[in-house]
């Protein structure tokens, strides 16, 4: 008589020092391919489909808008989550659910109408100047609760309709989230918070003397406060969500790349750039994954972000990468570093450009070879087994360490 057990939940494991996406229980490398950002709407979707199954990926990755989610204060519409799950089922692939709530690129592009046009109930963050920023201000208990109750509305219905199928493998909670336009938020709660000490729990998690803000983080303090008033918000929405749903969560960052110096300019201020990594894990356990949106083609800059973004308390996540034919080879420098899941966006430009061909040739290549061993690579993965190497111009010969029993040359 056969199991009538359902398959476990999706989740991520960390074993013999390495972590791994499970699915049904086992190991599993995640090959994504992320649609453009209005594109989720079901007709739009329909018509997306072409490019992204070009690019043999495994997992589609999708946003879903809080503006069409929750139209109207606590009425939720499943439209355009039901059809995600129709037409991914169909095609046979795995969704990644992209919340696009407080946050979108550093913005609040999102929202709800009801919440950008009452800025009263819904205030958003101020400049120095005092004037109003597009961000909702993470100091505001009503932004934070319209928010959390519209992502556990979705977590509750992904439960009812995908808990048994596990066509959701993760949930991205907010996307790219951080001001533009100040370092921190300037309202009158904040710079209150600012002159106050800093919380007990992450001074002991650093291993910093007591102090205030600008005592304890010098010339970084800004940005320091920020990302812990922007993780501890964040992780208030995804520890309600789990409540409901334990699905995987994780963050992606709008990266702090070299000679990009100025939070809040270059990047938005208080985003779980490498500078203030520590402090979002501090600040946010419910997020399991910091992913990284690195759109980096140069080999030495990307090795060096996954450097900093792989840590004992975080797997190597490529949330984004360029559409480029010259990226997917930078997937094997990922999989050295025992990466979980590495994903691309834009795949779906139409018309495509000769650029937007190629790319997708590139990607179909390397997908469909990783994907044909998808089990026992990451398998492997999880065991620290999995050894690459790129062929790059002008590299001298030289030996690959396959580790104690293996050596290979190359030339």
């Amino acid at each position: 008589m056969g199991s009538t057990q359902a398959p476990s939940l999706p989740e991520l494991a960390f074993r013999q020092g390495h972590y791994s996406l499970q699915l049904d229980g086992r190991p599993w490398l995640l090959l994504g391919a992320q649609i453009h950002n209005s594109n989720s709407w079901p007709q739009i979707l329909t018509t997306s489909w072409p490019a992204i199954m070009a690019t043999h990926a495994n997992t589609l990755l999708a946003p879903v808008y809080w503006q069409q989610f929750e139209p109207a204060p606590r009425h939720y519409d499943y439209s355009n989550v039901d059809a995600l799950l129709s037409q991914t089922r169909a095609h046979h692939l795995h969704l990644v659910l992209l919340w696009f709530g407080s946050w979108k690129n550093g913005q609040m592009q999102y929202a709800p109408d009801w919440v950008k046009t009452d800025p009263v109930r819904y205030p958003r963050a101020l400049a120095a100047d005092g004037q109003p920023l597009t961000d909702l201000s993470t100091f505001s208990q009503a932004n934070l609760q319209a928010d959390r109750q519209a992502f556990t509305a979705l977590m509750s219905h992904l439960k009812t309709v995908d808990g048994t199928r596990h066509t959701v493998v993760m949930v991205q909670v907010e996307n790219e989230p951080g001001l533009f336009g100040a370092v921190r938020d300037h309202r009158p709660e904040a710079d209150a918070a600012f002159a106050g000490p800093v919380p007990a729990e992450l001074a002991r998690r650093l291993g910093r003397s007591a102090g205030s803000w600008s005592q304890v983080f010098g010339d970084r303090a800004e940005e320091a406060f920020q990302a812990w008033q922007t993780a501890r918000y964040i992780d208030q929405i995804a520890a309600a969500g789990k409540a409901v749903y334990p699905l995987p969560t994780y963050v992606n960052t709008w990266l702090h790349y070299k000679n990009k110096h100025q939070p809040g300019l270059d990047y938005p201020s208080g985003g779980a750039t490498d500078t203030v990594l520590d402090i979002w894990k501090a600040a946010a356990p419910h997020i399991d994954i910091i992913g990284t949106d690195l759109y980096a083609a140069d080999r030495d800059e990307f090795d060096r972000v996954i450097e900093q973004y792989h840590r004992a308390d975080n797997p190597v996540f490529i949330s984004e990468t360029g559409f480029d034919a010259a990226m997917p080879r930078l997937i094997y420098d990922a999989l050295s570093d025992s990466a979980v899941a590495f994903s691309t966006f834009g795949v779906d430009s139409e018309p495509a450009s000769p650029a937007d061909l190629a790319a997708r040739q590139a990607y179909a290549t390397d997908f469909a070879l990783l994907d044909s061993i998808n089990r026992p690579l990451a398998q492997a993965l999880t065991e620290g087994r999995v050894h690459t190497d790129i062929e790059a111009a002008g590299k001298a010969r030289g030996d690959i360490d396959l580790g104690r029993h293996w050596n290979a040359q190359i030339s």
